[in-house]
């Protein structure tokens, strides 16, 4: 079966989790895509998509998998890995997309006013994340997809105040297609798995 995902999703969340999915289910061929546009419900060549959005598409074919959260992130070493409100002014940002939309949301909702139209940009939020670890600057990052660099030592957070988008990452089935056995099976397992990642995002907000 083929599942479509954006590049940061399927490098920080789904692939460090599908061996364990494929030990399981060793028959199941699991065919990971990845493009920075989205699977959108009328392709006819995946079996499931992983998509970020507001969710205004038919009930019938996606599962709100968790609501995304975005906080500041950068290498331990990096400013010694705190900071005031001043050194961030002072920091270097990186932008995870190039419109530097998620730095200009964090700052507006965390009441955390920093000049947003300088720093480096990226096509995606993955080479943010790997510029944060080779202490280029700080990233701002979903928490969901930082969490296991940060639980592994690579990213320390220099602010614990995560905001919400408004954005969330959904399980998408294309409509009127065959569910197959293997496909039913990664959608159960994702499904499953995500929740962990709800709790994750419970743990950073509350």
């Amino acid at each position: 079966m083929t599942i479509k995902c954006l590049p940061t999703f399927a490098l920080r969340w789904l692939l460090p989790r599908l061996k364990a999915f494929q030990e399981r289910h060793p028959l199941v061929k699991v065919n990971v895509q990845t493009r920075l546009n989205d699977m959108v419900l009328n392709d006819a060549d995946a079996d499931l998509g992983i998509r970020y959005g507001m969710g205004n598409w038919p009930l019938d074919c996606v599962t709100e998998l968790y609501p995304e959260w975005i906080l500041p992130v950068c290498a331990p070493s990096y400013g010694d890995g705190r900071f005031s409100g001043e050194d961030l002014a002072e920091a270097t940002l990186l932008h995870p997309l190039p419109d530097r939309r998620d730095w200009q949301t964090w700052s507006e909702k965390s009441g955390m006013h920093i000049e947003t139209r300088h720093g480096l940009d990226f096509d995606a939020l993955d080479m943010a994340l790997s510029a944060a670890e080779g202490e280029l600057g700080v990233a701002m990052t979903d928490v969901v997809l930082a969490h296991e660099a940060i639980q592994a030592g690579r990213l320390v957070v220099p602010l614990r105040k995560a905001v919400p988008t408004g954005i969330s990452y959904y399980l998408v089935r294309p409509p009127g297609m065959r569910r197959r056995r293997e496909v039913r099976l990664v959608d159960e397992w994702i499904c499953d798995e995500i929740s962990a990642a709800r709790e994750l995002v419970r743990g950073y907000t509350g």
